[in-house]
């Protein structure tokens, strides 16, 4: 009965010790699921503003003579 209560307790042990650290990681998934979720999911707005284009050499040169 002893080394029984003994399994019992040291499994109970185990997992209590386990617990915080796999928690953690748990938190930390969900934390940037969170943060980035949204980013990856939504469509884009047909209105959202364009990303800005590099001019070229033409439209540089343009610019400062002009």
């Amino acid at each position: 009965m002893g080394t029984a209560w003994n399994a019992v307790t040291a499994v109970i042990a185990t997992v209590m010790g386990l617990a915080p650290h796999v928690l953690h990681h748990v938190g930390l998934f969900a934390g940037a699921a969170f943060v980035i979720g949204p980013a990856i999911s939504n469509p884009e707005p047909a209105d959202a503003p364009r990303p800005a284009r590099t001019p070229s050499p033409v439209e540089h040169s343009a610019h400062h003579t002009g």
